[in-house]
């Protein structure tokens, strides 16, 4: 798979998702912040599938460690408050999203 995929939602809690297999990248824009990470290996062709099977707390680290915030208490407990928000408002319905783009595309 090497298009980028893009996952779009309006209104409250609005998010523009990208999910980019080739480069193992995963980013998104939202009412609820902006996060990114990029996956060296994932064991599959398909980001999405690995992204469907990761739990929200491995997710969260990796996007607080790609905030690099490391030695600031508060900064870190904030930026952790708004990947909170972000997982349970806006996650769950990218996720849904995924997996309808893959059992569409079987």
């Amino acid at each position: 798979m090497s298009a980028v995929l893009k996952y779009v939602e309006s209104g409250d809690g609005w998010f523009v998702a990208f999910v980019d297999s080739e480069t193992g990248v995963f980013a998104v824009q939202s009412d609820y912040g902006d996060w990114g990470y990029r996956w060296g290996a994932t064991g599959t062709d398909d980001l999405r599938k690995f992204l469907l099977k990761v739990g929200p707390d491995y997710l969260a680290n990796k996007f607080l460690s790609a905030r690099q915030l490391y030695g600031h208490a508060k900064a870190v407990k904030a930026e952790q408050q708004r990947i909170d928000a972000f997982l349970e408002k806006v996650w769950p319905r990218i996720v849904a999203k995924m997996k309808a783009d893959i059992e569409v595309n079987r």
